[in-house]
């Protein structure tokens, strides 16, 4: 949904790197309307604004992002924006999160590849992807996109993941799927999730929950 530097603002509006790719993501969507969506992005014309994100450059259109988003129309309005070409460069964002955010501001979908695939691996890759997700909707204040990333993490929680999805709901203030999380780690059969690189992982970055866990189990152990 990018387009490397070329001077301008105008031209093509937000634009994938090649059809290549972009047939690549349409499948990983899976959804027909969604990719239905991304092609019209795709041609739509008179962008007047452009981010540089990690060495690449996206382009979009100053009306779509300031109405939408209060953050953006800061931006935008604010002393980060050159008033001449109106380029803004964002240095707290990899390009391929605020590529999931502007094509969830253009389309109301998820830019997630991969999202149908059985493979373990592809599903722990998609696991960490949502995470990032999550954490830039939030940061963005993006709710919607926050919400919907919440619930597919919740359907998504395993012995594997559930440390970090914990970790990052802490983070983001995502309430019902911390709690689905703490359910989660207090059923005996996923006793093993006190094992994984994960809980180590937040036993470092989030000790308050690691408390918070010991609680519950306490609790629990209590009323056997």
């Amino acid at each position: 949904m990018k387009k490397r530097s070329s001077g301008g603002g105008g031209g093509w509006g937000v634009r994938m790197a090649s059809s290549a790719r972009r047939r690549r993501r349409a499948r990983g969507l899976g959804d027909g309307a969604a990719a239905i969506h991304m092609c019209r992005v795709d041609h739509l014309n008179g962008s007047d604004v452009f981010f540089s994100v990690g060495g690449e450059t996206f382009h979009a259109h100053q009306a779509l992002l300031a109405g939408r988003l209060l953050v953006f129309k800061a931006l935008l309005l604010g002393s980060t924006a050159e008033a001449a070409a109106c380029s803004i460069t964002l240095n707290d964002i990899k390009p391929a999160m605020f590529e999931a955010l502007l094509h969830f501001m253009y389309t109301g979908d998820f830019l997630l590849a991969g999202a149908h695939s059985s493979s373990p691996n592809s599903s722990n890759a998609n696991t960490d992807m949502l995470h990032r997700l999550l954490a830039a909707a939030h940061e963005y204040k993006l709710d919607r996109l926050k919400l919907m990333c919440a619930r597919k993490l919740e359907e998504s929680l395993s012995v594997e993941t559930v440390a970090r999805t914990l970790g990052y709901a802490k983070m983001c203030g995502c309430l019902e799927l911390k709690s689905k999380c703490l359910d989660f780690f207090l059923a005996k059969k996923n006793i093993e999730a006190l094992a994984t690189h994960g809980y180590f992982w937040l036993w470092h970055n989030f000790p308050s929950v690691i408390q918070e866990i010991k609680v519950f189990w306490s609790l629990e152990c209590l009323q056997i």
